[in-house]
């Protein structure tokens, strides 16, 4: 169930709740946001890197070893509201820049966080230690 924004922002944003289509949900985006106060490490932003969409994140938990500031996204401090704003206008007003930022992710998420990459650095710890974990 879409829930509409009051306050005038009704045509631009709509809190979409409950998706069960993530992939599609997100190849409608120009460009993702996560503004945690605290985070993990939040596979939502592999998952915005992965279809190709810069990332403004806050720079809590885990977010800045996803997130590569300037290069596959922005990563501002949490609660800086004027940050959000400019990174996003900045990206909405920049094709050229929001591609490449889109691209940069792709292939962050791919080297770093795919499923061969994962494999293929755990290989390498029991290596380090000799195989004898």
């Amino acid at each position: 169930v879409d829930v509409m924004v009051e306050d005038g922002l009704s045509h631009a944003v709509r809190l979409r709740g409950e998706l069960a289509d993530i992939p599609g949900f997100l190849s409608g985006l120009d460009q993702f946001w996560l503004t945690s106060d605290w985070e993990g490490t939040p596979n939502v932003v592999l998952e915005a890197m992965a279809a190709g969409l810069p990332v403004i994140a806050t720079k809590v938990g885990g977010t800045p070893e996803l997130v590569d500031d300037g290069t596959s996204g922005v990563l501002i401090g949490a609660d800086d509201d004027g940050a959000l704003g400019s990174a996003a206008i900045r990206l909405a007003g920049d094709e050229e820049l929001t591609r490449r930022m889109g691209a940069c992710a792709v292939g962050a998420a791919r080297e770093r966080f795919s499923l061969p990459a994962m494999v293929s650095a755990t290989e390498r710890v029991y290596e380090a230690v000799g195989g004898k974990l």
